[in-house]
């Protein structure tokens, strides 16, 4: 099967992958997407279809990620706890730094990353320090 990259192909380029391959997996072909979105939506479930990956990649990256739990280090790293504090005001997580200031849940994440790695960040004015154990 001949590839495509879905992320720079324009919606013609779409059209023609799919209708080239749809009868593959037993679909019809289309005359266009309804939006580009749908068309790599499709094109996406249909080169999963053609070219299925192996069902045991899950259970052997979830074996490896058991097993990483063994190493003591990355044991300690993975349980290390940290408090935050910002403004003056020592929080005993990131999580509910946020809570109580009333900022996004969907920040945390990337916040906690940049803590870990540096120690201090800066979110909508406020700053956050990590207060290491």
């Amino acid at each position: 099967m001949k590839t495509i990259d879905i992320t720079t192909a324009k919606t013609a380029e779409l059209v023609s992958f799919f209708n080239a391959n749809c009868r593959k997996i037993g679909r019809e072909p289309v005359k266009k997407f309804a939006s580009r979105a749908a068309a790599i939506e499709r094109i996406t479930a249909l080169m999963e279809a053609i070219e299925p990956m192996p069902p045991e990649t899950n259970q052997t990256r979830s074996a490896s990620i058991a097993d990483s739990w063994a190493r003591s280090e990355v044991k300690t790293a993975r349980s290390a706890r940290h408090a935050v504090s910002v403004g003056g005001v020592t929080y005993a997580s990131v999580a509910k730094a946020f809570a109580a200031l009333g900022l996004p849940a969907n920040k945390i994440v990337r916040l906690r990353g940049q803590l870990v790695k540096t120690g201090a960040a800066t979110l909508d004015g406020y700053d956050f320090k990590l207060v290491r154990a």
